[in-house]
């Protein structure tokens, strides 16, 4: 599993590297590698799920209505303004206190995004 709250073998320094060479559609809200949808890109995610019915679809932490991929832009608006990782986290779980396991769940969905992007560059 790319998404567990154990150590991936991904640093949380490349995780922060790679998060800033994905780009997202403007228009089709989803990410522009090989193509693949914003739902196809968390699939396989274990804390992630997508349902038509919650959310228009879009992929959310299990249990709510929270976006994966806002938090995932939220992690990356802080890191883009100069905060460090902890940080960012911190700054995050202040205005989402619902994510799912806390840091520890953001962690997860970070080293996720960054297994899954290395994935899909080969």
């Amino acid at each position: 599993m790319l998404c567990s709250a154990n150590r991936s073998s991904v640093p949380l320094e490349t995780q922060e590297r790679a998060s800033r060479k994905v780009t997202k559609s403007p228009d089709l809200g989803c990410y522009k590698l090989s193509n693949m949808s914003e739902t196809d890109f968390w699939r396989e995610c274990p804390q992630i799920f997508s349902d038509p019915e919650v959310v228009h679809g879009a992929p959310v932490f299990k249990g709510t209505r929270l976006p994966a991929q806002t938090i995932a832009d939220n992690i990356d608006g802080y890191l883009d303004e100069g905060l460090s990782l902890d940080e960012a986290i911190a700054e995050t779980l202040d205005n989402f206190p619902t994510v799912p396991n806390g840091a520890d769940g953001i962690r997860a969905l970070l080293r996720y995004r960054a297994a899954r992007e290395h994935q899909l560059q080969f």
